[in-house]
């Protein structure tokens, strides 16, 4: 038999896993009520209004996230191919000449995914949306006005600018 204890009081890397998932968890729940419902943007302060535009994707930051992708994928390719060129000359000049061609074809094919979003985006904001149909007596309502001409969310009488996709209010 051994003199040493068998079982170990140190943190696991597993413990560690399971109180991360409990913060998480909590900070997630306090996200989902406090900052991420689209009727409390205006109260927010500008800080946790660009938080709440992050975690609502108002904003897109993939095609800055893809060009920095490509700069750093092309340039560990270029000196990987240096380093393989001083062991084995012919496939390091392979590599040199091939990686980046192959590396702008898949940047490429992901920024045209990324741009055919963001036009059909922008034909989607340009559409009409049909306007709903006037009273019997013929004045619309007050309530017109508390409805999104663009995306028809929901105003609020504070709202000058629509919480949703940001025009403003007419």
């Amino acid at each position: 038999m051994s003199k040493y204890p068998l079982v170990s009081y140190s943190y696991e890397p597993s413990s560690i896993l399971l109180v991360g998932l409990v913060l998480g968890a909590i900070a997630a729940a306090v996200l989902m009520t406090a900052v991420l419902p689209s009727h409390k943007r205006a109260e927010l302060s500008p800080t946790m209004q660009k938080i709440h535009d992050f975690f609502n994707f108002k904003t897109f930051w993939m095609g800055g996230i893809l060009k920095a992708l490509y700069i750093v994928s092309t340039t560990a390719a270029l000196c990987a191919g240096l380093y393989l060129l001083t062991m084995e000359p012919l496939q390091g000049l392979l590599f040199l000449v091939l990686a980046p061609v192959l590396l702008r074809l898949l940047y490429e094919a992901g920024y045209l995914f990324l741009s055919i979003r963001s036009e059909v985006r922008e034909i989607n904001r340009k559409l009409d949306r049909p306007d709903p149909a006037p009273d019997a007596g013929g004045e619309s309502s007050s309530a017109d006005h508390n409805v999104c001409k663009n995306c028809g969310n929901e105003l609020s009488p504070s709202n000058l600018f629509c919480p949703e996709c940001g025009t403003r209010r007419s």
